[in-house]
């Protein structure tokens, strides 16, 4: 995908517009993005499992490499019990 054709995919253009190729490749990145949300996911909820050991679950959240930020997240709002809270998050 061309620079040209990323900002216009950004700036909301007519995807049926775009070449094949550039559909196949939006359609790749988001089935990417996708299973890595699943993996965020699964991950945060199986850390939760074990949030008794925190060592055990930093230990385990510094070896997640780049999805570590977002499982902590994850798992954070799971902990907080989310907007269950009642605060607005």
């Amino acid at each position: 995908m061309t620079p040209e054709q990323r900002s216009a995919v950004l700036a909301g253009c007519n995807l049926a517009t775009l070449p094949a190729d550039v559909r196949a490749a939006i359609e790749q990145e988001k089935r990417r993005c996708r299973e890595q949300r699943q993996e965020v996911q699964r991950k945060a909820a199986q850390l939760y499992g074990m949030r008794g050991n925190r060592l055990r679950v930093e230990r385990e959240l510094a070896q997640l490499g780049e999805i570590g930020p977002a499982v902590r997240a994850v798992l954070n709002k799971l902990i907080s019990g989310g907007s269950r809270r009642g605060n607005g998050n």
